[in-house]
């Protein structure tokens, strides 16, 4: 049976002696008290802050190593309020001495809640599988979606999912191993049949796509996009990627997936799913860019090239 609990003890990985909070909003509250009540045998004290309700959160910079906070706002809050630079994603809030887990801002809570229940045993190996690529040696991802295409990898970087030690962090649910792409390698076909991602220049949001109704394939050429054919979503995608410069149709990111999820339509998501893959357009790798811009194909392989 499918808890909320994991969160402390598979991924918070704490004990009866230790405290933890929880920083909530409105938006994220009825989740949050799921999981305090699910948690609630697992810690010493479980204390949660809405930040809509009294935004008061100097407790957190009392918490010992072995303690453990949770951030788990809206996006609305996490951008809008200027919390993005209180708590930041990947790296502990400075002053804070505790463990450390953020939950995806975008997370719905039954992504959440499969997200977290993945064996910890089929991440690791996820990881594991795709840690033998190495950088600047070539390779090729095919799928039976028609996706084959050849790039070079570099800098190769999983998201910490486990909190494995005191005052470590982690992002939740385990969301993905990435790789810049040297730029002007890519060449081949790209069939996006999971997801196409919010199409954004800069903070503005110009298109929504999200699940794909119908295969949408990108041609890459030297790196970058040359052309898109599918149906209707192919279109109003080219037709968007168009107005804008060159540089923001080259392929920057190879992204694998984690969690075992459902896909939603949320790039977040479906980016993380196990099984999928995905590749950033746009700014990244060296490219400057006004947007970054993800495409999902599932059922993959990775070869040397």
């Amino acid at each position: 049976m499918f808890s909320y609990s994991q969160i402390i003890s598979e991924y918070g990985r704490i004990d009866i002696n230790n405290n933890v909070v929880i920083i909530t909003d409105n938006a994220m509250l009825k989740t949050t008290q799921a999981i305090q009540n699910e948690s609630v045998d697992m810690a010493n004290s479980i204390e949660v802050i809405n930040l809509d309700d009294v935004p008061e959160y100097s407790v957190i910079y009392a918490l010992k190593p072995d303690d453990l906070l949770i951030v788990y706002i809206g996006i609305d809050t996490f951008m809008g309020k200027g919390y993005k630079d209180i708590f930041p994603s990947f790296n502990n809030p400075k002053g804070v001495a505790a463990k450390y887990i953020m939950i995806r801002p975008t997370i719905t809570p039954q992504a959440l809640l499969e997200g977290i229940n993945t064996p910890l045993e089929t991440t690791d190996a996820i990881v594991r599988k795709y840690s033998i690529l190495r950088d600047d040696k070539a390779i090729r991802i095919t799928a039976k979606s028609g996706t084959n295409i050849s790039l070079i990898p570099y800098e190769p970087w999983t998201i910490p999912y486990v909190t494995h030690a005191p005052g470590t962090n982690a992002y939740l649910p385990p969301a993905e191993t990435t790789y810049s792409v040297k730029q002007g390698t890519a060449n081949g076909t790209i069939v996006a049949d999971v997801t196409v991602g919010e199409l954004r220049v800069y903070a503005d949001l110009i298109e929504s796509f999200g699940l794909v109704d119908e295969p949408v394939t990108l041609r890459v050429d030297d790196g970058e996009i040359t052309e898109i054919v599918g149906g209707a979503m192919a279109q109003r995608l080219k037709t968007e990627l168009w107005k804008l410069q060159n540089n923001s149709r080259k392929i920057i990111e190879f992204g694998i997936g984690l969690s075992q999820m459902t896909p939603s339509g949320i790039i977040g998501i479906d980016e993380s799913i196990a099984g999928t893959c995905h590749f950033g357009i746009g700014n990244g790798s060296g490219n400057i860019a006004p947007i970054h811009l993800d495409v999902v194909v599932n059922d993959f392989e990775v070869g040397n090239q």
